[in-house]
This record gives C-alpha cells, sequence and structure tokens, in this order.
C-alpha cells in the first residue's frame, strides 16, 4: 500500500471521516473501507487476520505523508501556478474555493487552474478528472498554489479590506460577504465601459490596478468632502 493508491477523492473521503465525531475504531474500519475498495458487509464478512493485515497496512501508510512535489502537468492537463497570468473570473472563484477548505476543492482549484489547450473540457469534466488522481498528484500543486496565491495578495494587500470609517460594519454585512466580488466587478466593469462578463474576462492584474484606482479616487473624494 502507497500513497500512489490513494486517490483525491479518497484522500477527501478519508479526512471527513476522520473529523468526524464517530469512535475511533469506526472511523478506522471505514477508511479500510473506501481505501481498498470495501464495502461495510464485505469488511465485515472478511477473516480477522486479513483484516487485520488491512488496517495495519492503511495505519502504517498514514503515518507517513504523500510526497509535496508540484507537477507542470497532472495526468492530460497543463497546471498554471501563477495567479498573475489568470482573469479576475477565475481569481474569484479560486477565492471561494480556497475559502472553502483546499483539500476539500483541490478538484475545484485544479480545473481553474489548468491551462487553456486543445480539449480541454468543461470546468466539471476536469474536477471529475483531478478527483480520480493520486494525491502525490495533487497535494504538492495545491500547496504550491496557495503559497503563489498569498504571495501575489500580498503585492495587492492595499485592495483587501474597506478603507471607510465603518470599514468593519460592512465588511460583516450579509451583502458584502456574498456580493463583494460581484460589486467590485460592477466598479470595474463602468469604469472599463464593457460589461460584467468582460470584467471578469479581464486579467486579474488589469482589474486590481482598475480597482486600486478606484479605490483612490474614492478616498481623496470622501476626503475633499471632509475638508469642505
Amino acid at each position: 500500500m502507497n500513497w500512489n493508491k490513494i486517490s483525491l477523492y479518497k484522500f477527501q473521503q478519508i479526512q471527513a471521516i476522520n473529523l468526524g465525531e464517530m469512535s475511533d475504531m469506526d472511523k478506522v474500519l471505514w477508511s479500510v473501507c473506501i481505501a481498498f475498495n470495501l464495502t461495510e458487509f464485505q469488511l465485515d464478512k472478511m477473516k480477522l487476520p486479513k483484516a487485520g493485515k488491512l488496517i495495519n497496512k492503511l495505519t502504517k501508510l498514514f503515518k507517513s505523508t504523500p510526497e509535496e512535489k508540484p507537477l507542470p502537468r497532472i495526468g492530460k492537463y497543463a497546471i498554471n501556478y501563477d495567479p498573475a497570468k489568470m482573469t479576475l473570473g477565475q481569481y474569484v472563484s479560486l477565492s471561494s474555493y480556497i475559502g472553502g477548505g483546499t483539500i476539500n476543492n483541490a478538484h475545484k482549484m485544479l480545473a481553474t487552474i489548468t491551462q487553456e489547450g486543445v480539449d480541454i473540457g468543461d470546468q466539471d469534466e476536469r474536477a471529475e478528472y483531478f478527483l480520480e488522481q493520486p494525491i502525490t498528484r495533487v497535494i504538492g500543486a495545491i500547496k504550491q498554489f496557495n503559497e503563489n496565491y498569498a504571495s501575489f495578495n500580498q503585492r495587492y494587500s492595499g485592495l483587501f479590506g474597506l478603507s471607510t470609517e465603518n470599514a468593519e460594519q460592512m465588511e460583516s454585512n450579509p451583502f458584502h460577504k456574498h456580493y463583494g466580488w460581484i460589486f467590485s466587478a460592477t466598479m470595474v466593469a463602468d469604469h472599463c465601459r464593457v460589461n460584467l462578463d468582460e470584467a471578469f474576462g479581464l486579467s486579474v492584474k488589469e482589474a486590481f490596478n482598475h480597482l486600486a484606482y478606484l479605490k483612490a479616487k474614492a478616498k481623496y473624494e470622501e476626503q475633499q468632502i471632509k475638508s469642505k
């Protein structure tokens, strides 16, 4: 038994089980079923020595860690690790996936950062493909992208967060939480005189530069009003 035998989908299921509230023994048994493609009935009817071997194999495996090497390709798809080369729409999607947990959404993240090419398929098709890939091919890619994503965000740290006096109250508002990016994209669209879909299609660097200007302009205008 090695990590190459554990797909991303299996890894997600096993992680969810071990974060649950069932007993430790039940966690082990359910994890064995997932890792070795067994039903609960099959494991229950299995002779004790054989079941014990499977438990030992899985326990030994999870005492180690999968290799965390970012690959230029995962299976048939090339991966883009540079957030600066993405569109605003891709960035917004990634923000929601990262906020929901990177392993849980790893297949969606990879489907989003797949480089354009021949027969790329649609987002759902790519996501399903990545679910079946070994965790050894996935975890390094996700770790590397998260590091690059954090570094990219740091370069635009002035954009994140509101600069108004009641910023904390506004950021906790449900509208800001659910529609903040749509509001920002609409501002970019109005500024560039394009529709919303075209705004989401802009490179994230261009969109962020427009937002930086608009934020600075709004702050300047606010100060001008206060000075009167």
